[in-house]
């Protein structure tokens, strides 16, 4: 499921940057936490509580798809940030 940012804001969910950790350093969403795709994937009970809602990006949303969909399906409430990093760069 897709979300834009000003409805995740909306929300209260927290941001999670799912892409490399240099990726990260070199710009992010602020506020939000780098766990790269595999280990979110791997372990998301270690991360994540299924109470809370959760907005995932990649670069351009592709991945973040994959990985929000997975979640959803085993209990999470995930969101997919529409068009990823570089969307929410055009816009703010």
């Amino acid at each position: 499921m897709e979300i834009t940012f000003l409805d995740a804001k909306d929300k209260n969910s927290l941001f999670i940057d799912i892409r490399s950790a240099y990726k990260y350093l070199q710009g992010t969403i602020p506020g939000s936490i780098n766990i790269v795709e595999n280990i979110i994937l791997l372990n998301p009970e270690k991360y994540l509580k299924k109470e809370n809602n959760y907005v995932v990006f990649c670069d351009y949303g592709n991945r973040s798809k994959k990985v929000s969909n997975y979640l959803n399906n085993i209990g999470y409430k995930v969101y997919s940030l529409k068009d990823g990093y570089s969307g929410y760069v055009r816009k703010f």
